[in-house]
């Protein structure tokens, strides 16, 4: 199966030091997403990009704050899901709140982007 070339990264677990930073921009990566909580910018560090997690404690009215901050600030919103379904697991989100998400952001008109469309257009 022919994926294409990698252009963006995640650290697993969040974990990254400088030597993992120097590996990633050395093979020209695009961006790299951090597990710092956040929205990007232009002067953010493309290598540790700042992101939110969508997990099982998360609202919707948390989310939709979060989109709405970002929309009146002109900022990057990078929204990390792991598991969409009922568990309950921590790392989960319910597929009535993903659906919801999913409909706030066409409400607000947000593009939707990879990684790496969003750092090509942070970081031109």
């Amino acid at each position: 199966m022919n994926v294409g070339q990698v252009s963006s990264f995640a650290y697993p677990y969040g974990d990254y030091d400088t030597t993992t930073l120097n590996i990633v921009e050395s093979n020209n990566l695009s961006s790299a997403r951090s597990t710092i909580d956040g929205s990007a910018f232009p002067t953010s560090d493309r290598y540790q990009l700042p992101r939110r997690g969508v997990n099982s404690n998360t609202t919707i009215a948390e989310v939709k704050q979060w989109i709405d901050t970002v929309i009146a600030n002109k900022e990057w919103l990078i929204l990390t899901f792991h598991d969409i379904n009922e568990s309950g697991a921590t790392y989960s989100t319910t597929p009535a709140i993903f659906n919801q998400i999913v409909d706030y952001l066409v409400q607000k008109n947000v593009p939707v982007v990879t990684e790496a469309e969003g750092a090509g257009d942070l970081y031109p």
